[in-house]
Formats: C-alpha cells, sequence, structure tokens
C-alpha cells in the first residue's frame, strides 16, 4: 500500500499555495520547464485531489454496511434458535433432526458470516423437511420464509461489505498516489523557484517550504529573515 510523506491536507494546502506563487513567477520560471502545460496538470491533479471522496467518508460507510451484516447476522441466529426450540419440543433434544444444528455449526455461526451462509441453507432445509411436525409447534410458512429472506438479505450485506472493502483500499491507493504526486511538483517547482531567485529575497521566500517530517500534521516552515 503506498503511503504519503505528509497528511493529506498539509499536501493539498501547500500545493494550492505553490500553484499560486508559481502561476504569477511563470514568466520568470519557465525556462526550466514550469510553464503552462505543467501548471495545469497541477491544477488538474489539485482539483482532482480536492474532489476525491475522503478515506474517512469510505470508512464510515464501510462501518454502517458492516454494522447492517452484523445485524442480519444477529437476526439469523434469533431465527436459527426458534428453529432449533421447535425442533427440539417436536423431536427431542437428542433427535437426528437436533443433531443436525451440533453438524452445521450452528452456535459457530454465530460470528462468522461465511459459516452462517452455509448453516442457513441447511436449517431453512431442516425446516422445510420437517414441516409437518414443526407446525404443531408454532412453525408457520412466514417463519420458513422469514429464514429464506435472512439468508438473501445475508448474502447480500456481506457481498456490499467486501465491495466496499475493495472499493475503500482501491480509492486509498489512489489517494495516495495523486497526494504523492502533488507533494513531487511542489519540490520540482520549490527548487526551481529558489534557483531563479537567488538573489531576490522576497521572491526567494515564496518557493522556501520546508517539509518538517517528524509529524505528518505538522505545518510546512517557511525560513524567516534572520
Amino acid at each position: 500500500m503506498t503511503t504519503t510523506k505528509h497528511s493529506e491536507e498539509l499536501i493539498l494546502s501547500t500545493a494550492l499555495t505553490t500553484h499560486q506563487n508559481a502561476t504569477e513567477n511563470k514568466a520568470s520560471l519557465q525556462s526550466f520547464g514550469i510553464n503552462d502545460a505543467l501548471l495545469d496538470e497541477f491544477q488538474q491533479k489539485i482539483v482532482k485531489a480536492q474532489a476525491m471522496p475522503k478515506e474517512e467518508q469510505k470508512r464510515v460507510e464501510l462501518n454502517d454496511i458492516t454494522a447492517e451484516k452484523n445485524q442480519t447476522l444477529e437476526n439469523c441466529y434469533n431465527w436459527g434458535k426458534q428453529l432449533k426450540l421447535r425442533v427440539e419440543l417436536a423431536f427431542g433434544k437428542k433427535s437426528p433432526q437436533a443433531a443436525a444444528f451440533t453438524t452445521v455449526k450452528f452456535t459457530e455461526a454465530k460470528k462468522s458470516e461465511s459459516q452462517m451462509l452455509v448453516t442457513m441453507q441447511a436449517l431453512i432445509a431442516l425446516a422445510q423437511t420437517n414441516n409437518l411436525q414443526l407446525t404443531t409447534f408454532g412453525q408457520t410458512e412466514e417463519f420458513v420464509q422469514q429464514g429464506t429472506d435472512l439468508l438473501e438479505l445475508l448474502k447480500t450485506n456481506d457481498s456490499l461489505q467486501e465491495s466496499s472493502k475493495v472499493t475503500k483500499r482501491s480509492i486509498s491507493e489512489e489517494r495516495h498516489i495523486l497526494f504523492n504526486e502533488l507533494y513531487e511538483i511542489i519540490n520540482k517547482i520549490n527548487k526551481v523557484g529558489q534557483m531563479v531567485f537567488a538573489s531576490d529575497f522576497a521572491k526567494l521566500e515564496l518557493f522556501k517550504v520546508k517539509w518538517r517530517t517528524s509529524k505528518k500534521n505538522t505545518p510546512p516552515v517557511t525560513e524567516q529573515p534572520q
């Protein structure tokens, strides 16, 4: 995973200032390649960086999707508990039907959506196969359908969560690459500016941004006159 040398907020704010300084002094800088083409590219990258979804936003979205999936997982477990009680009442705790809950790892599935997906399929089949006997103990067609609906919802939640994880990783990588590109352009422009304005103190200060490496959130320092 690509990372940035400094915080995105710091790089973006410095990029805006650097672009403005370079644009205002373009005539003096263009002999070293700081021309319209580079500044246009720089501006486009800045605009793109400003518009990209923030990692925190995607993190919140992923958390919301995960919370919904966890709720569905709990609902599946509760549905299974109701079925288990009816099976025990209808056939006894030591019956082959009751033993099916151990076989499909019902308890373990409580904390594993991948296991619950397998478990729910088996339990729904159990409910359907023994519907006549279980009806005596309160099982309804609506209850069986609820199990089927929960299974489909869990599949959807699981798919959305995995897709969201991939999207978050992709956006994070894209953001880091983009902000590193901005960082490199900033340094390139500042290097040229320091060369061109070596004898012009006022303008030299515009291009003497120093990056602090100790903390990502520490702003860059502009040297002050001695």
